[in-house]
């Protein structure tokens, strides 16, 4: 009997189990830091999270955000946390491109 309705993927990925896993625990990583930098541009700005998610022009990519992020905590005096605050966004800045490297990359191709 022939199996008319067999699934042949159009591509396999070449990664394995392992690096399907890195890939995940980055996207549980980076989905938990846009959480904490949205959490932090309410604390910074003042805005509710409901304002912030009505906001002219939304932030809605990370760079926006950080960038936001970096100018409201730009405008409050120095102090530990915003020294943190300011630390963080330097981190997520400087990898947001290796990110989306791997998770918009053509795998093998």
């Amino acid at each position: 009997m022939e199996k008319h309705f067999e699934f042949i993927p159009a591509y396999i990925s070449p990664l394995t189990d392992k690096e399907h896993a890195a890939i995940g625990r980055v996207a549980l990583l980076w989905g938990q830091s846009e959480y904490i930098i949205d959490d932090l541009i309410c604390l910074f700005s003042g805005l509710s999270w409901d304002e912030l998610t009505v906001h002219p022009g939304r932030l809605r990519h990370v760079s926006d955000k950080i960038q936001f992020l970096k100018d409201q905590a730009a405008e409050n005096p120095p102090r530990p946390l915003v020294e943190k605050v300011l630390d963080f966004c330097e981190l997520v800045d400087n990898s947001k491109s290796e990110r989306n490297q791997v998770f918009h990359g053509i795998w093998g191709w």
